[in-house]
């Protein structure tokens, strides 16, 4: 209703990010916590780095920013009378 397309494509990313981001912060100690207990069972022990985590959160993060926009995109440029007739 007068937002333009940019404008609320920046304000749904911001709202479903959030919760992403606070996944990510709680699962990343977690998934290390029993990566590590797990890894302990090998005779091979495996070094697991922050790399490995900062590398999977950053693509957890991109997989939600482009499902997030590639939605809000198609619903900001979608005709809100069409909505509105089955209303």
């Amino acid at each position: 209703m007068g937002g333009s397309v940019a404008a609320i494509v920046r304000l749904l990313v911001w709202q479903f990010s959030r919760p992403v981001v606070i996944a990510i912060v709680l699962a990343s100690p977690l998934g290390y916590l029993g990566a590590s207990a797990y890894l302990d069972f090998f005779a091979d022990r495996a070094t697991l780095t922050p790399t490995l985590f900062l590398i999977t959160a950053v693509l957890a993060f991109g997989a939600a920013v482009l499902t997030v926009s590639f939605h809000a995109i198609r619903a900001a440029r979608a005709n809100p009378i069409l909505a509105l007739r089955y209303e």
